[in-house]
This record gives C-alpha cells, sequence and structure tokens, in this order.
C-alpha cells in the first residue's frame, strides 16, 4: 500500500498566469494551493510594474509577504510556481524561500514565462545563487507563447 502524499502548490502571480498552471496541477493532483501575496500589493502600469521588478531583482529586495493561509509544515510535497522575472523567480517567491523552512519536503518548482527559454537547471542556478538550500525533486517551465505544459509528465 502506498502512502497518499500530502500536496500543497504555492505560487506568486502578477498577471494569473501562474495561478493557471497552479489550479491546473491542484486539480490534477489533488491538492490545497496557496498564493504568495506582497504586504504591498504592485500596482501601476505594465511597464511601471516591470522595471520595479527588474529593479528588485538587481538589487536582491525580498518585498514582505504576508502569512500563508495554511502552514506547508502539514505537507510532504511542495509545488512552487513563479513567473519569470528578469531571468529568475520573482521576488516574493525568493521571500517565500528565505521565510519557509522545506526540510524533509519533496519540493517541485516551475516557471512559467512569455518567451524567454529556461535552460536545463536554471532552477538549480538560481537556488545557488540566492544561498537557497532545499532538495529539488524536480522542476519545469511553462512557456505561455507556445503554451508548453511539460507538468503533466513530472507531477
Amino acid at each position: 500500500m502506498t502512502k497518499d502524499v500530502k500536496t500543497l502548490v504555492v505560487y506568486f502571480s502578477h498577471s494569473g498566469n501562474t495561478k493557471s498552471i497552479a489550479d491546473r496541477i491542484a486539480a490534477r493532483v489533488n491538492a490545497d494551493v496557496v498564493r504568495i501575496e506582497t504586504v504591498v500589493p504592485y500596482s501601476g502600469t505594465a511597464e511601471e510594474i516591470s522595471a520595479q521588478g527588474k529593479r528588485e531583482v538587481e538589487s536582491g529586495y525580498k518585498p514582505e509577504i504576508k502569512p500563508l493561509d495554511v502552514n506547508p509544515a502539514g505537507y510532504d510535497r511542495i509545488v512552487v510556481g513563479t513567473p519569470t522575472w528578469w531571468y529568475t523567480m520573482a521576488p516574493a517567491v525568493a521571500t517565500f524561500f528565505s521565510n519557509t523552512d522545506l526540510s524533509g519536503k519533496d519540493v517541485v518548482l516551475y516557471m512559467t514565462n512569455a518567451g524567454w527559454l529556461v535552460a536545463t537547471g536554471f532552477f538549480l542556478l538560481i537556488f545557488k545563487k540566492k544561498r537557497i538550500s532545499i532538495s529539488v525533486i524536480n522542476y519545469f517551465y511553462v512557456k505561455f507563447k507556445n503554451f508548453l505544459l511539460l507538468w503533466k509528465s513530472l507531477i
């Protein structure tokens, strides 16, 4: 008899693309889903938000995030989704990783983007650069220009 794996999908989404994938994954694996929200929401035009995101990424800024509605400690597998912001994870997701103990969890990562091809091992390089230490069991990306859904065979 195999153990049921209790899964939580955690994501940050500004435009809704990363949320749509989070919802699909949660439905497929019968997971709970929770959104990472910044205390101060991003606002302005797309260009203004993009410029703010670039400044935050380049400076290593990690915005304060609201507490999650659930405690990740109660889950076996954590799926984390982020949009690509200036070739890396969104700053709010970096805050999540800095604030959340994922020791002993199976972690699956996904990244959405609108045209930039994420290279194999990209997440692992990001984590090394940001000095985030977790055990990643899988990772994938979703490119919205072609709407590639690689998660089907990965989870």
